[in-house]
């Protein structure tokens, strides 16, 4: 998926914290943003996923507007892996990866996923299948941040976002 923005800013009130920013990713390529902390790099991951609008400029997914999309469309499209992941429920793991294929499930209760193995699959690739009846209470930092990279895998995104991705 090609992603452009053209002129993108954001302001928290009356605080800049993206002004002016072009970029043009092309398909297949990894990209990586590098700056200090505080410096927009969050904020920008968001616009580019759609989870945030911009205040002034665009983003543009394949040419079309991100807010133009539809949110389950856009779920399908994009996935992102926050830098904190966190949740107050009492979940296993296999239940947070499952989470990944909410927008590829029909809408009515009992909808069957169109990729069955795609959960296991992501689990395989993560190395978390062995800890898929654990709770995410009892996991360490690097599980939770496996896990939460195996959700992201199970929703077969076209763009992969990963915000601070060697934590």
């Amino acid at each position: 998926m090609r992603v452009q923005t053209h002129g993108l800013g954001w302001s928290a009130g009356a605080l800049p914290a993206l002004h002016d920013v072009d970029v043009d990713l092309e398909p297949g390529v990894m990209t990586a943003v590098v700056g200090p902390n505080g410096s927009g790099k969050t904020t920008l991951l968001h616009l580019l996923g759609g989870l945030r609008r911009a205040s002034a400029g665009t983003v543009a997914h394949d040419g079309v507007e991100v807010a133009r999309i539809r949110p389950r469309e856009r779920a399908r499209r994009i996935a992102l892996v926050e830098q904190h992941p966190d949740t107050g429920l009492d979940v296993t793991v296999r239940h947070v990866v499952g989470l990944g294929r909410i927008p590829h499930a029909g809408r009515w209760p009992g909808s069957r996923d169109p990729d069955p193995g795609a959960v296991a699959e992501a689990m395989a690739a993560t190395d978390v299948a062995s800890l898929a009846d654990r709770g995410w209470s009892t996991l360490s930092g690097g599980e939770r941040q496996r896990t939460h990279l195996a959700r992201a895998l199970a929703q077969r995104p076209r763009l992969l976002l990963l915000d601070e991705p060697t934590n």
